[in-house]
């Protein structure tokens, strides 16, 4: 596929506030993941968490990944229930992709597992997901475009 994968560290009201760049009209193109609680039995109003990207599903503006359940709690495996949830998000990926002009996907980085490479951003509100789920989901962010992803990180400075 011929789309951009960029993972972005948070910055409120600037780029890498998906809920920000939404609005902006330079990101019209994009669609912009997460990961959630399984959005079936979850509020729209809730108030944690990725909640107001919520109302941006149904315009395929966002996709969320199921990596928790109500019922059941954090994906604390990866087994097969978990893949196919997992799977079913970017099938719809792939689809908004291919039905509409995406150019850009973008997805929030945390934390840095080497100099290069950055695992998709697990709220606190997660903290039990597992190893697997996310090293899973990573290689599914990589499967999404021919092009290596691209990384926006905040300087860091070494002194003290």
């Amino acid at each position: 596929m011929n789309v951009v994968v960029i993972g972005i560290e948070y910055e409120p009201g600037k780029i890498g506030d998906f809920e920000w760049m939404l609005l902006q009209p330079q990101y019209k193109n994009s669609i912009f993941l997460y990961c959630d609680v399984e959005t079936a039995l979850f509020s729209d109003d809730c108030e944690y968490g990725y909640a107001n990207l919520r109302k941006y599903i149904k315009l395929g503006k966002t996709v969320p990944i199921t990596i928790c359940t109500l019922e059941e709690g954090c994906y604390s495996c990866l087994n097969i229930y978990n893949k196919m949830i997992i799977e079913a998000a970017f099938s719809r990926i792939k689809l908004l992709i291919k039905n509409n002009t995406i150019d850009t996907i973008f997805y929030p980085i945390y934390k840095q597992v080497n100099e290069t490479n950055y695992e998709i951003r697990i709220l606190n509100e997660h903290p039990f997901v597992h190893a697997d789920v996310i090293s899973f989901i990573m290689k599914k962010i990589n499967s999404i475009s021919i092009s290596p992803i691209r990384m926006m990180i905040k300087k860091r400075s070494n002194t003290i």
